[in-house]
């Protein structure tokens, strides 16, 4: 009986996500810019990845962006001005796409507590100043990253947490 080879495409393609968001990253960190065509590469990807399943990336799409969307009108009708970037919220349809749509929530809570935890860190220490710009893509890219990783992880550790504070069994 011969044995089946696997294919090499989710490696090449979670190769190509990564490198996707790794780019996403720095190109926020310094441009202050999330440009479209690696976003939608991004997207492609995530499809591609997930094609077994398409609902699974079309799900996570929509709340990665719809959940991004809305934090961008609450940001604007609480301060008045823009608080994240289109960029920003195609960012999280990228995400989604990879993840699906249980994920694509983690990785935005997981963003946005890195996100929130080394800003007041450099805030602290005199860095950044409250009203400097925050490359929040930055944040997705990496939570995103780790979510892939190690979300099964992640996930076990905060249930048992909370089980712990809990008292649940």
């Amino acid at each position: 009986m011969a044995r089946k080879i696997p294919s090499p495409l989710p490696l090449f393609l979670s190769f190509g996500h990564f490198s996707l968001l790794i780019l996403t990253a720095f190109l926020d960190w310094e441009e202050r810019a999330i440009y479209d065509p690696i976003i939608f590469l991004g997207i492609i990807f995530g499809f591609l990845f997930n094609m077994r399943n398409p609902f699974f990336s079309v799900s996570g799409l929509v709340v990665g962006f719809l959940a991004l969307l809305l934090l961008r009108g609450l940001g604007f009708l609480w301060k008045g001005k823009e608080m994240l970037g289109m960029g920003d919220i195609f960012l999280g349809g990228m995400i989604g796409s990879l993840l699906g749509w249980k994920r694509a929530i983690l990785a935005l809570f997981l963003s946005a507590f890195l996100g929130l935890t080394v800003s007041l860190l450099l805030i602290g220490f005199k860095v950044w100043r409250k009203e400097d710009y925050i490359p929040f893509g930055s944040f997705l890219s990496l939570g995103t990253g780790l979510v892939f990783l190690f979300g099964d992880g992640i996930i076990s550790s905060y249930l048992y947490l909370l089980r712990l504070i809990w008292g649940l069994p």
